[in-house]
């Protein structure tokens, strides 16, 4: 084989292994980039404030998935002196959209919380699942993007 053909077989070898996850990237050691995760839509039944990561106490929805068949899922999202200091709030009867990691034990952890019902969205985790507070439950995620608009932030224009 000529130089050219072995090149182009390197570079498509390179790409598929890429686009599979066999190669994994530069990183910081934190885990697998690539996480198997679900998004659903529910309206919250019940709220309540349980230890979770790091014995940190959060706020556990359980959200009802189908009226019909009482399906429900139980979604831990963030500490509730935080979801104050951001302006999230969620209240029994919100519909939520939940994007959350799959987890065989326990309830689910949400990535990202959309709550149609107040026009408000937040991502609470990583896409390698670290929550964006620090061990003493304060935001550590950067701007808050729990508004409408331009993510709460007055200097784009958004709302406090």
């Amino acid at each position: 084989m000529n130089r050219t053909v072995c090149g182009r077989l390197a570079a498509a070898l390179i790409v598929l292994l890429a686009t599979t996850g066999f190669a994994s990237a530069a990183g910081d050691g934190a885990g697998p980039v690539r996480t198997s995760m679900k998004t659903v839509t529910g309206v919250v039944e019940s709220l309540a404030v349980v230890p979770a990561e790091g014995g940190i106490d959060v706020v556990r929805v359980t959200l009802i998935l189908d009226e019909k068949t009482g399906a429900s899922l139980d979604v831990l999202l963030a500490p509730e002196g935080l979801m104050d200091e951001i302006g999230f709030t969620v209240q029994e009867g919100d519909r939520l959209k939940v994007k959350y990691f799959l987890d065989e034990e326990g309830p689910a952890r949400a990535h990202k919380v959309l709550n149609t019902t107040r026009g408000s969205m937040v991502r609470f985790r990583t896409l390698r699942q670290i929550p964006l507070w620090s061990n003493q439950g304060a935001w550590q995620g950067g701007a808050a993007r729990s508004q409408p608009g331009n993510g709460g932030d007055p200097t784009r224009g958004g709302r406090n």
